[in-house]
């Protein structure tokens, strides 16, 4: 998770008014120990949210369906 977190971070850099596709196919949910990981990157995390404008989510789940769209 740490790896993929830096990955996504660097990646990001330079990027402005971005829009990002999300994949999201045969999810699991993370681990404790990954979580935990998160919830320490994530004020990292919601500054590089900031660098997109737009999302979309391709998944096969409902619920992810559901919980991803979001409208101002």
């Amino acid at each position: 998770m740490r790896k993929a977190l830096d990955a996504l971070a660097q990646k990001c850099e330079g990027i402005s008014q971005g829009q990002m596709l999300f994949d999201v196919v045969d999810y699991q949910l993370p681990t404790l120990s990954a979580i935990t990981i998160q919830f320490a990157r994530l004020p990292k995390m919601l500054g590089l949210i900031r660098r997109f404008s737009k999302a979309a989510v391709l998944t096969d789940k409902t619920w992810i369906k559901t919980k991803s769209f979001w409208k101002p």
